[in-house]
């Protein structure tokens, strides 16, 4: 969004009549683009191990991933964002493919959703960043990017 764009220039949904088809598309739409979160946490050692992000407060589905490591991993490994049933991590789920981390410098990754089922979390399930093989013991930065998911019957 550009810093002079007119706030009229923005719709709102109480603004938008519903007797055109149209005019619902705009508002699903609009819905949509409301129901996204960030969600953005810094995680003071990214050495090899589980590093506990958070719970999910709703019902979701990760739309996009990145991983900002912060200095020297020390040695090459992979980093992926999974997910928990509990905190005994009895059942877990990788929601993201494995990026390879190549140790020496700080690095920023995008990390791919996965498609089978993976990328969709339940209320309460445990967020998760799982690392391998780092030993450089710097900070990392997690941003997660969320729609939420509705069970809405379409017919």
């Amino acid at each position: 969004m550009a810093l002079d764009t007119s706030w009229s220039d923005y719709k709102k949904i109480s603004d938008i009549r519903l007797n055109k088809i149209t005019a619902r598309r705009t508002l699903a739409n609009t819905i949509e683009r409301a129901s996204t979160i960030v969600y953005s946490i810094s995680v003071a050692n990214t050495n090899a191990g589980n590093h506990h992000l958070g719970v999910a407060a709703y019902d979701m589905e990760l739309v996009k991933a990145y991983v900002n490591i912060r200095g020297d991993e020390g040695t090459n490994g992979t980093v992926a964002i999974e997910k928990w049933d509990d905190i005994a991590e009895t059942a877990d789920d990788l929601m993201t493919d494995a990026g390879a981390v190549d140790g020496g410098a700080a690095e920023l990754f995008t990390l791919t959703p996965v498609t089978d089922g993976g990328q969709y979390i339940g209320a309460g399930e445990i967020l998760n960043m799982l690392t391998t093989n780092l030993s450089g013991s710097v900070e990392g930065i997690v941003t997660l990017v969320f729609k939420l998911v509705d069970n809405v019957n379409n017919s």
